[in-house]
């Protein structure tokens, strides 16, 4: 299991571009990712890959709204426009108190927050890294619709990692780490 979970994590920093492939190519939104370095990187990631951690990494202290605008601080979309969309992706995904402290949210309510952070810059790639995991089989139902129905409304495809195996119906594409594994390890 510990192999398993080191062979994911690597998968997600290699596709974030964390880590750098030994061989071969990693395209987002057509650009090679590991072709970037330093900041040049960095901004890349920040502006076209959203990433939904298993747990949120929300920042403590601060309002739904203010884990929000973080990402846009960093983003090429006009600051006038920073504060409105934030807002208007929290009111989509029923955040009705946008200035409360995320720490005073449900877990319901944080993963909403997680998922407006993640697509906020709007990104050509969300990463969604065992998004239901914390969440019982009903309301995980309900948070993937949220998850895919606002990555297919704003254009962003979704890669999401999972152990639950109910999670493969949702997508007409799966793939399994351990047969990637192998792939990789046959290409040598």
């Amino acid at each position: 299991m510990r192999k398993r979970l080191w062979q994911l994590h690597s998968w997600l920093g290699l596709i974030c571009g964390l880590m750098d492939p030994l061989r071969g190519t990693i395209e987002v939104d057509g650009q090679d990712i590991h072709d970037l370095r330093g900041a040049a990187r960095d901004r890349f990631r920040g502006a076209r890959i959203g990433v939904i951690f298993q747990t949120f990494n929300l920042l403590i202290g601060f309002s739904a709204l203010e884990n929000v605008l973080a990402p846009l601080m960093l983003s090429n979309i006009p600051r006038g426009e920073h504060h409105a969309r934030a807002s208007a992706l929290l009111e989509r995904l029923g955040i009705e108190r946008p200035h409360a402290k995320v720490e005073h949210l449900s877990v319901g309510q944080q993963q909403r927050v997680a998922v407006a952070r993640a697509v906020a810059c709007k990104p050509a790639l969300v990463l969604a890294d065992e998004p239901t995991a914390s969440l019982d089989p009903e309301n995980a139902g309900g948070a993937m619709d949220l998850i895919q129905g606002i990555c297919r409304d704003t254009g962003a495809a979704l890669l999401c990692v999972s152990h639950d195996p109910a999670m493969a119906q949702r997508f007409p594409r799966q793939e399994r780490l351990d047969a990637l594994s192998t792939q990789g390890a046959s290409a040598s």
